[in-house]
Parts: structure tokens; sequence; C-alpha cells
């Protein structure tokens, strides 16, 4: 987005660009990936944290550490949700995208992150079996979760160069480099 707004000094050619730009992304996957009914990975960890037990016959849900890293989750998810849906709205109006796609795009893919450490914290030594490996847990997805998440503050525009763009466009800060 920085260079079609120091290249394009036409504000028709902008706003195409930006329409373009929006909507390549909104089809993009949220902070959690799709698990195996359509919905998160944090319902498959909570659908088998319900059911895997432990040695001394509890499941992973009755933990209450678990089961709040798990309800923290769902709330990113659900906060990376709205702010994507804010980003649509303000692009079926027709307006040009501002500091928001920034905001979600840093706020989803450190969400992914820190899921994917919890989720691996919570599942233990099974949870990095890899998908075709026998044991692996919701069929290896969590493994797959984290290492698309790895990557996920890197692609697009690292966390620090959207941190910077909030700073400024938004916080109205001054230039940090």
């Amino acid at each position: 987005m920085t260079i079609c707004v120091l290249l394009a000094d036409d504000q028709a050619l902008l706003r195409a660009t930006f329409r373009i730009l929006i909507d390549s992304c909104s089809d993009k996957r949220s902070a959690s990936s799709p698990g195996s009914d359509g919905g998160s990975l944090v319902g498959d960890l909570a659908a088998w944290a319900r059911t895997a037990r432990r040695p001394d016959g509890t499941t992973v849900l009755d933990d209450p550490l678990a089961a709040e890293r798990i309800a923290r989750m769902a709330v990113d998810e659900e906060v990376t949700r709205l702010l994507a849906l804010r980003n649509r709205w303000r692009a079926q109006k027709g307006d040009l995208p501002g500091v928001e796609g920034a905001m979600w795009k840093l706020f989803a893919t450190e969400a992914a992150q820190r899921h994917s450490s919890d989720i691996l914290d919570i599942l233990g030594p099974e949870g990095v079996l890899a998908p075709d490996a026998a044991g692996a847990p919701a069929g290896g997805k969590f493994e797959e979760g984290f290492r698309a998440a790895v990557v996920g503050t890197i692609y697009g525009g690292t966390s620090e160069i959207l941190r910077e763009i909030i700073a400024e466009r938004h916080l109205r800060l001054r230039r940090n480099r």
C-alpha cells in the first residue's frame, strides 16, 4: 500500500489499486486457520480438549489454565473476525483503506503466533506430529497451523512495519526511522 501511495498521484488510480488489494485480501484466512468443520483451530482444539484424557482420568479442558488459554484464543479469534468485517464494510462503502488494514493484519498474525504456541503447550509432544503421523491430534492440523503462523507476521508486511504505519498514521507519532 505504501508504494501505491507514493507512486499514484491520480485519486482514481489510487482507489482502483486499493480496491484490487482489498478484494484480493478479503478472502484470506483470519488469525486462526479453518478447522475440519469450517470452524477454526481453536474450535478443533476445544473439541479435542473435551475428549482427550490425561493419565489421572481428567480431560484436558478440566485444567483451568488450559481452559483459560482456549477461551483467550476464542476471544482473539472473535476480535480478528470483527476487525476483518470492519475492513470489508469500509471497502464496500467505497472508502479508501486506512490504517485499519494494518491493525487487522498485525493483530491477526500475532494472535495466530500466540495461539500456535499455546496450542502446542496444551497438546504437549503430540502437537508437533505431522499430519501423516499416527496419533497426531486432529490429523496434524495443529502442527500445520504452527508452521503457517510463523510466516504470517512476515508476508504482506512485517509486524514491525505495520507498527510503524499505525504509529505514524493513527497515533500521529513521528517516524521512527
